[in-house]
């Protein structure tokens, strides 16, 4: 029998995805509107995106990542 169906934006995989995505914002000493800023985007975006009000897609992650000169593959780790 299957299980009831999380949506991904609830799971405990991207609550951890998102924290370290502050965290890491954080350790560069970037404010979300520098960060909105650098990539085009609004501030209330970034805000959003780290409420869990908002997906993050992959391309998004990736330029965040290079934002934050992190390897992709840092943030998404914990999904083995």
């Amino acid at each position: 029998m299957k299980g009831k169906y999380i949506k991904t934006i609830f799971r405990d995989d991207y609550s951890i995805l998102i924290q370290k995505l502050i965290i890491v914002r954080k350790e560069c000493k970037l404010t979300q509107q520098e960060v909105a800023d650098s990539l085009g985007w609004r501030q209330d975006y970034i805000s959003k995106l780290e409420a869990k009000q908002r997906r993050l897609d992959i391309l998004e992650l990736h330029d965040l990542a290079k934002i934050y000169n992190k390897d992709i593959n840092f943030f998404i780790s914990h999904f083995s």
